[in-house]
């Protein structure tokens, strides 16, 4: 009896010594590679803005750059004669003062007067085709005046983040307008007629 109780003893000190099997180790997850530039579909479209104001509207015209702001997006800010050289002075270094706005181009000399008729016209095409001197990387132009800012959505929400329809001109096909709803992306074709 001493002889199996001992061996009861070494049974169970041999098997409470061995280590209990170890759980399996849990499944490393998968990850699933980054999607590379060619297979993640077109690049966003790169915007030309031209932002026009007259005598006080610097500020606004930096508000409005502000609200519009994209690192991939170039920007043109004219003030028309009627603004003091000042004005212009004053907004070309606030405009210029963060890191990284080499987009950002101020006029020094407009060549315009009158905002109304003709030579606002011909301020906005003078605009565009600076536009398409200093870059012409972009795909859509973009005019706002500084009397547009703080910019509205059609419905009057005023608290836009550029998540409402935006007028744009295709380059190329001025004869249709085009509103872009940024927030779903979706492009919708002004054709002209009221409905």
């Amino acid at each position: 009896m001493l002889l199996l109780l001992l061996l009861l003893t070494l049974h169970l000190l041999s098997s409470s010594s061995s280590p209990a099997p170890s759980p399996p180790p849990p499944p490393q997850p998968r990850l699933a590679p980054l999607p590379s530039a060619a297979s993640a579909g077109p690049a966003p479209p790169s915007l030309a803005f031209l932002l026009m104001g007259s005598a006080g509207d610097a500020d606004r015209l930096q508000r409005l750059l502000l609200a519009t702001y994209h690192p991939r997006n170039v920007y043109l800010l004219l003030l028309d004669r009627a603004a003091s050289t000042d004005d212009r002075a004053r907004l070309a270094r606030s405009a210029r003062a963060a890191p990284g706005r080499a987009n950002v181009h101020v006029v020094g000399d407009p060549g315009f007067t009158n905002p109304r008729g003709a030579s606002a016209l011909a301020a906005t095409l003078h605009g565009a085709a600076l536009l398409l001197r200093v870059d012409r990387g972009w795909d859509w132009f973009v005019h706002f005046d500084a009397d547009e800012y703080p910019l509205v959505t059609p419905d009057g929400d005023s608290s836009l983040h550029l998540s409402c329809y935006i007028l744009v001109y295709i380059c190329g096909r001025v004869p249709e307008i085009f509103y872009v709803d940024l927030a779903s992306g979706k492009v919708l074709v002004y054709e002209g007629k009221d409905k």
